[in-house]
């Protein structure tokens, strides 16, 4: 796993031709999938945690998180020991 920068980001979907924002054009893919996380930090954890063990099924993948509200230092813990546990 890798966390990758905003521009990272934009190169990494650019390179697949992916769009960056496939719900503000005109036909949004079918393989895109968007919904909104739990808003109690105490499910947020389980959510984020549960999504990754579904999606890391080996090949290459990349979430994408663009709205959240774990901004605080005291919030960013399950964050820091996600990237730490991949060795980011």
């Amino acid at each position: 796993m890798q966390c990758l920068t905003n521009s990272e980001v934009s190169d990494w979907l650019c390179r697949r031709t992916i769009p960056e924002d496939p719900y503000h054009s005109e036909i949004s893919p079918r393989h895109y999938l968007q919904f909104y996380a739990p808003k109690a930090h105490s499910h947020l954890d389980a959510f984020v945690r549960h999504v990754f063990e579904i999606i890391n099924s080996g090949s290459e993948s990349m979430v994408q998180i663009t709205d959240w509200s774990a901004y605080q230092e005291s919030e960013m813990i399950s964050v820091r020991g996600i990237r730490a546990l991949y060795g980011e």
